[in-house]
């Protein structure tokens, strides 16, 4: 049952970045750049944050936890990374690889934003982490 409820808050927080993320402007690093703000935004929401990054890797264990961060997450993120590198926005590199680096970049950073005694402090050092992470695989950097 408890992991319906993980499921279920996934699908949720995904099918938000993915609307976050498309209706943003700019080109597909700042789409991406817009989702992953979204993600960790959304993680500091109490029950989010409860249920599904401080509960849910210690319930189901961690590869359960991370197969199903990654059934939401993977697919949309790689499509963006894709999209991102056939436009000439983003370093080229191994699509896959470059995707898995990200996310568990991102899902690390809303893992220790779970565990921050001061979530609004933490997710504003992560938010700079990743807007770093990001700006280094433009081409421009």
């Amino acid at each position: 049952m408890f992991e319906a409820v993980v499921e279920r808050i996934q699908a949720e927080l995904a099918e938000s970045v993915q609307a976050t993320a498309a209706g943003a402007p700019g080109d597909a690093l700042d789409q991406l750049r817009a989702g992953f703000t979204a993600y960790l935004d959304l993680a500091t929401q109490p029950d989010v944050r409860q249920v599904l990054l401080i509960d849910g890797p210690s319930v189901l264990g961690w590869q359960r936890w991370y197969e199903i961060d990654a059934d939401h997450a993977f697919a949309s993120t790689r499509a963006a990374v894709a999209r991102a590198v056939d436009r000439g926005e983003m370093r080229s590199g191994p699509v896959d690889e470059m995707t898995r680096l990200l996310l568990g970049a991102l899902t690390h950073a809303a893992l220790a934003i779970g565990a921050a005694p001061d979530v609004g402090t933490s997710l504003r050092q992560h938010s700079t982490a990743i807007d770093l992470l990001l700006a280094g695989l433009s081409p421009a950097s």
